[in-house]
């Protein structure tokens, strides 16, 4: 399988918000009306977001713990 093909796989709000560790309401809240995850309507009732799109905006989120040792 073409792995832009699978990064590019349209997701429902339910599959996002599982694939975040998320309820779909904070998915909705959070990053859908928000704004930091655009949307792709296929049809009215049935918007999707891609995954490259969702793996985009956790990476954004990432942050790395910095420790400083003491002597």
């Amino acid at each position: 399988m073409n792995m832009d093909c699978v990064a590019d796989r349209l997701l429902t709000y339910e599959a996002a918000a599982a694939y975040m560790s998320l309820s779909k309401r904070q998915f909705r809240r959070v990053d859908i009306d928000s704004g930091l995850l655009p949307i792709v309507r296929i049809t009215a009732r049935g918007p999707r977001v891609r995954l490259s799109d969702v793996n985009a905006c956790l990476e954004s989120r990432t942050t790395r713990l910095v420790t400083t040792e003491s002597e």
